[in-house]
């Protein structure tokens, strides 16, 4: 992982660590991708979704670690500058945010005012394997969109590069 991309991932953790609310946790991020952007102009930053709860919660774990994988992957494969949901909310940070009486529904309005807010600042987001049956990713997608937005699909990109491989195996 670059320098850079080091910088912005233990930022998030040592940002949030006295959080304990989700504005906290909005308003901490909208101050770090705005230090981040003025010390880093050419770079885009990319907010990553993905589902976690739309399969049930015997399964939120599970896609926890698929989002934590596929934030992996466009980072270190990819180089991007990006972050999920699982990169800002570690088990210590959810426990408090459940204990001032947050709840799963309170998630998704905080992460669209978030991508409003940030504007400009978010070059965009990227959409992982099935988000389409999650409300919550669908929603995160049509604020980017009336935000202009850019949208990209990791499952097309990823096929992309299969189709492209198979079709020059020698490069």
């Amino acid at each position: 992982m670059s320098p850079e991309l080091q910088s912005f991932s233990k930022e998030i953790g040592s940002r949030l660590q006295t959080a304990d609310t989700l504005d906290q946790v909005k308003g901490q991020l909208l101050i770090l991708v705005g230090e981040y952007k003025r010390a880093h102009p050419q770079t885009e930053i990319w907010f990553i979704t993905g589902i976690i709860a739309a399969d049930g919660p015997d399964y939120k774990q599970r896609n926890r670690e698929r989002l934590r994988n596929y934030g992996y992957t466009i980072r270190e494969k990819m180089g991007l500058v990006a972050f999920s949901a699982v990169d800002v909310f570690d088990s210590s940070l959810l426990d408090r945010i459940k204990q001032n009486g947050n709840t799963s529904s309170d998630f998704t309005p905080m992460w669209c005012e978030f991508i409003s807010q940030a504007g400009p600042l978010l070059a965009g987001i990227i959409l992982t394997p099935r988000w389409a049956i999650s409300g919550g990713c669908t929603k995160e997608v049509d604020t980017v969109k009336r935000m202009g937005g850019r949208i990209l699909d990791l499952e097309d990109i990823l096929l992309k590069a299969l189709v492209s491989e198979r079709n020059n195996p020698h490069n």
